[in-house]
């Protein structure tokens, strides 16, 4: 049981970051080759599970950093002045930006079937840290005023979780629509890789309409 556990909880994680794929192909107008086989997916999976481990890697770095700051600030407030709570508080935010933007420019590197250039991706990256942890912060701070759990009973936490993974969505499709339009417009464009094609999208008109009589 727990080896079937582990395999599925690996699969959905994968898939998670298998469609996430798919949706920022979407966003940059970029499909699969009728070519790809088989092949192809199980690349994509394995990629899917690099990005897990990865991911990982990051969110326990940047948890035990902003561990240790917080138990910073709470010793300096008991013996120093308010002034360097302040100062740990934005090293907090500064070094957790920076994890964060690290993340999403690994997203936006090579998890879609394209490639953009890394001036343009670290631009991009970097507003949607940005963003992303200021959401972090009004969340938390909509979630300890209001109070969900109080109005949802035991689905406030399902309420919370929902809100919060539609916020963090919105956060990095933009992010992604952002490093296309300026790669469009600013860099040099973006360039499938292997077994994609980029896809332009027309308007015709198919049929007018006629006025009645």
């Amino acid at each position: 049981m727990t080896i079937i556990g582990i395999g599925v909880l690996l699969f959905a994680a994968t898939g998670v970051f298998y469609h996430l794929q798919l949706s920022l192909n979407e966003i940059w107008d970029v499909r699969q080759a009728p070519s790809s086989n088989i092949l192809k997916l199980l690349i994509d999976r394995a990629v899917s599970f690099g990005f897990v481990l990865v991911i990982g890697f990051l969110l326990l770095v940047s948890f035990v950093i902003s561990a240790a700051l917080s138990a910073m600030s709470g010793f300096l407030s008991s013996i120093w002045e308010p002034g360097w709570v302040v100062a740990a508080q934005v090293i907090d935010f500064v070094i957790s930006t920076g994890v964060i933007m690290v993340l999403f420019a690994l997203i936006f590197r090579f998890l879609p079937d394209a490639r953009a250039q890394w001036s343009t991706i670290w631009r991009g990256a970097f507003v949607t840290a940005v963003l992303f942890n200021i959401g972090v912060f009004l969340l938390g701070y909509y979630f300890g005023k209001a109070e969900p759990g109080s109005m949802y009973g035991a689905a406030g936490s399902v309420v919370a979780l929902l809100l919060w993974i539609s916020y963090a969505c919105l956060i990095l499709f933009y992010g992604a629509a952002l490093v296309r339009v300026y790669a469009e417009r600013f860099g040099w464009g973006l360039a499938p890789s292997e077994n994609a094609m980029l896809i332009k999208h027309e308007e015709r008109v198919v049929k007018r309409g006629k006025k009645e009589k």
